[in-house]
């Protein structure tokens, strides 16, 4: 039996190694959290004799449920709405912190419940910091947080990295296909371009071993950037979000990453282990899979970098020797055609240029016939979309260049 689980609108999944009876099992990701809009997704077990198409993808997603915020005593709080693919969104409003609080689902004609728990608060994360062992090696992004109140001492960790990619030349003149003519263009429209990749996987930690409630430059991720499609080519941004957890959620994500990290060994946590908070009240023997977490806020911390990694960091298709010879990012097999009698087939006209692959590149140059003259060059060479950037810039991103 296959569960999946959905991260951030990410579908992940592992083999629960479950009893052939237990088909079809509800699954449960989300949290409450205070004075925030919040997600649940709702899903279904499937069996491993499917394999997961779009077809089997809105098989699993549960749309006919009913998901309702409880206290302590059952009071019903605030009702989801479900809005499709199985996502149920609800406004939370303040928190008391001496009050427990969970969710009720009803569904096929069952009620289930998660475990209600009182809100915790996440301390502020003292800092997020970097550090590369070893020029052009692998970067390891680290957190230090600490909690003077001794009440958090687990710990749940997200991030979101947003980093500009851009390409190698410069063009303010583009090729227009409609009317097969070279333009001018008063900016660079394609070269600069930002990226956005949101983490779909558990991070945890735990102060419970530690003298100290502190934790101090604990590793999070690590990227190594031959890998990783110019992740670190110019400017660099991540954004850590922090939670804290109770000893119980901490051990439901422990669990979970042993089972995804020794799927099928001889130490794998069995079902029971990884079943969560929620339990089926109108049927105890029905199984249900998931944590609801209960937070009275999320903690933030941002770290930008300048170009600090772009000089470390290897460049995409350069050979050893001019990985040596380079003294930063760059691409070493994009070459530039300027005349025409330079083009790898100088007979090719601009429209076949274009047909081929090639972009124009260069600064706006008129010539006295009223056309517009440009060097060319291959197209992820002088488009940064090719790189799989989008042109729109994030908000928080500043304006270095400008």
């Amino acid at each position: 039996m296959v569960l999946t689980f959905i991260l951030t609108g990410c579908v992940s999944e592992f083999d629960a190694q479950l009893p052939s009876g237990d088909t079809q099992l509800l699954i449960v990701d989300g949290s409450i959290e205070a004075n925030t809009e919040v997600t649940f997704h709702l899903s279904k077990s499937y069996s491993l004799n499917y394999s997961l198409n779009d077809s089997v993808r809105n098989e699993i997603f549960i749309d006919n449920a009913t998901l309702t915020l409880i206290d302590g005593n059952k009071n019903e709080i605030s009702q989801a709405e479900n809005t499709g693919k199985g996502q149920y969104k609800m406004f939370v409003g303040d928190l008391n912190e001496n009050t427990v609080y969970g969710i009720r689902i009803e569904y096929g004609g069952e009620i289930y419940e998660s475990t209600p728990s009182k809100p915790l608060r996440a301390p502020e994360i003292d800092g997020i910091s970097w550090t590369q062992p070893e020029k052009y090696g692998s970067v390891f992004f680290r957190i230090s947080t600490h909690d003077d109140t001794q009440e958090a001492k687990f710990f749940l960790w997200n991030y979101t990295e947003d980093w500009e990619v851009n390409a190698k030349y410069e063009a303010y003149v583009i090729f227009n296909p409609i009317t097969n003519k070279l333009e001018g263009a008063f900016d660079a429209p394609y070269y600069r371009c930002w990226k956005t990749y949101k983490s779909n996987r558990f991070l945890i930690g735990s102060t419970e071993s530690h003298t100290e409630n502190k934790i101090t430059n604990k590793d999070l991720y690590s990227h190594n950037p031959e890998n990783d499609d110019y992740r670190f080519s110019a400017h660099y941004c991540v954004t850590v979000s922090q939670k804290a957890i109770s000893r119980e959620a901490f051990e439901y994500y422990q669990n979970k990453l042993k089972q995804a990290e020794n799927m099928g060994g001889l130490f794998t946590p069995q079902p029971s282990e990884i079943i969560g908070n929620l339990s089926c009240i109108t049927d105890p023997a029905k199984k249900v899979i998931g944590y609801i977490n209960v937070s009275k806020n999320t903690s933030q911390k941002r770290l930008f970098l300048q170009k600090e990694l772009a000089n470390n960091s290897i460049r995409p298709h350069c050979t050893e020797e001019q990985k040596k010879q380079s003294t930063s990012f760059d691409d070493c097999n994009c070459e530039s055609f300027q005349e025409a009698s330079s083009r790898p087939l100088p007979f090719l006209s601009e429209s076949d240029m274009y047909k081929y692959g090639y972009l124009p590149i260069g600064y706006r140059l008129e010539r006295l016939d009223g056309t517009f003259y440009a060097g060319w060059a291959k197209k992820y060479c002088a488009d940064c979309r090719e790189k799989g950037g989008t042109t729109n810039k994030p908000d928080f991103f500043p304006d270095i260049h400008e």
